[in-house]
């Protein structure tokens, strides 16, 4: 048990990452955009089109992660829980 919870708490650090991969991939593509409106340039209405495809993809990406994670850290938790109940080990301490 104690080995599931290692590799679901590195599956959780490999998404959380990933979360904040797409965020700063998010805010880099609408700084894309921002910067482009703000100059003056404007993008092309197909460079346009494939930024925010961009966009809506990395968030998706970013929901799909986030909802794995919360799955991910429940059933830590539970793994937790249930080791807290079955861990008799503390009996084996003899005081005597």
């Amino acid at each position: 048990m104690q080995q599931r919870i290692e590799v679901l708490k590195s599956k959780a650090d490999e998404l959380e990452d990933a979360i904040y991969g797409c965020k700063d991939q998010i805010e880099y593509l609408i700084g894309v955009l921002q910067n482009a409106s703000f100059n003056g340039d404007y993008l092309s209405a197909k460079v346009e089109s494939k930024v925010n495809t961009e966009i809506d993809k990395c968030r998706r990406i970013k929901q799909t992660a986030e909802t794995e994670l919360v799955r991910v850290k429940q059933e830590i938790a539970a793994i937790e829980k249930e080791l807290k109940v079955t861990d008799f080990s503390y009996l084996d301490a003899n005081p005597f």
